[in-house]
């Protein structure tokens, strides 16, 4: 009798589309902030390991069963990662879903049609594949990992903002920072901090990780002063003067980057 309580509890669940229980509470808090912000662009800056994909994937079901004919986008810095991630997490989630609600992948387009109109199209974004994303309106898109698409730019503003014309759309782009301050996910964190539109999340605020065996990564990582520690998991967007190639100009660039008076004959 329980189990049939449990079954018909987790039903009512599905058809309503309240799906937080396949959460942990970091990702149910990424998911509130964005909820409570009116921004276009929202920045979830997060730790390895903190389950960004299978939160895309969550709140994309859980966004097709709630509004009858959405259009959700889910965005991958490649093919590869597209269908190695993406493909496995959708199945497993879809595991608990009622017969009747569930999608019917589309191997070939790579999306999830759902039977009340709603459809998640999924697209990696190396070479022409972010095209596999145009078509339509979007009312939401989740860019994963931004921080490792090549093209971020064209990809948000010339692919995905277009489609949310006609239905103020927003896009929540969740990403460990790049290698490099120099990608523009930097730009778009930076932009994020300041109007108030961003979540970040380090190590420590992931709830299935715990507190040693986040110390011990730490400390392989170099020890928390290191740069891949304050990178990979404390999501914070610094230089790696290993791969730059002028490294001490970070050292020196606020000295030596000044306002400067504009010759007369200057063209």
């Amino acid at each position: 009798m329980a189990e049939l309580s449990k079954s018909r509890a987790r039903e009512i669940l599905w058809r309503r589309g309240e799906l937080g229980y396949l959460l942990h509470a970091a990702q149910r808090r990424i998911l509130a902030e964005f909820d409570s912000s009116s921004a276009r662009r929202y920045v979830a800056c997060c730790s390895r390991r903190l389950g960004k994909s299978w939160l895309g994937c969550v709140r994309a079901v859980s966004q097709c069963i709630r509004h009858p004919g959405y259009q959700y986008r889910y965005a991958a810095p490649t093919q590869v990662m597209a269908r190695g991630i993406v493909y496995p997490h959708m199945r497993r989630i879809l595991a608990d879903c009622p017969e009747y609600l569930r999608p019917k992948a589309n191997v070939q387009e790579m999306s999830w049609p759902w039977p009340n109109g709603s459809v998640m199209r999924l697209a990696g974004c190396d070479g022409a594949n972010a095209d596999r994303l145009r078509g339509g309106e979007c009312h939401e898109a989740f860019v994963d990992e931004a921080g490792f698409i090549v093209d971020l730019h064209g990809v948000i503003e010339d692919v995905i903002m277009p489609m949310t014309l006609t239905t103020d759309g927003r896009i929540l782009l969740a990403s460990t920072p790049p290698m490099s301050p120099a990608h523009p996910f930097a730009e778009y964190v930076g932009r994020a901090a300041a109007d108030g539109a961003m979540t970040r999340l380090t190590i420590y605020d992931a709830p299935h990780i715990s507190r040693e065996k986040a110390d011990e990564y730490i400390a392989e990582a170099g020890g928390p002063d290191s740069i891949t520690a304050r990178r990979e998991y404390m999501a914070e967007v610094v230089v790696d003067e290993s791969t730059s190639i002028v490294p001490e100009f970070v050292r020196v660039m606020d000295k030596i980057v000044v306002d400067r008076e504009r010759p007369q004959f200057c063209e």
